[in-house]
């Protein structure tokens, strides 16, 4: 783990040509042997390898964590009591009917319901949000 982390500031700190390390290893045509040999030698080749790897697909990894914390906030997003699926259009009718007929109450819980697709989700997220109507459940703390 030392080695990674030394490895990884190196790259980030490091010029080669003029340009950051770290940039010229995001390059698709890029390729360990073209670094000069006194940074290739501060880690053996499969170090370099797994610091290559993390560079270029450092922004997919970014973008999926922010989709996954986009996911979590919407499974805490509350469906008020009582609500209407009818009133919501785009909804599939087998989605509509298994959303009255167990009546979650909240979106996570609606994932949870066989056949209620994630585009079903998606369509009742939108639509409280346009009505701020599902606001964000607030965990209940344990009482000590």
């Amino acid at each position: 783990m030392q080695t990674l982390d030394t490895v990884r500031q190196l790259a980030a700190d490091a010029r080669v040509g003029g340009k950051a390390l770290a940039s010229l290893m995001r390059q698709t045509g890029f390729t360990i042997e073209a670094l000069p040999p006194e940074i290739r030698s501060v880690a053996d080749a499969a170090v370099w390898g797994l610091i290559e790897t993390d560079l270029k697909y450092e922004g997919y990894v970014r973008r999926q964590a922010s989709q996954n914390r986009q996911i979590s906030a919407r499974d805490l997003q509350c469906i008020p009591d009582g609500f209407d699926f009818s009133r919501v259009p785009g909804l599939r009718p087998e989605a509509r009917q298994k959303l009255h007929n167990v009546r979650p109450t909240s979106v996570g819980q609606a994932s949870r319901i066989s056949g209620v697709t994630p585009a079903d989700l998606m369509i009742i997220s939108i639509w409280l949000n346009k009505r701020h109507l599902g606001q964000e459940i607030t965990p209940i703390k344990a009482r000590v």
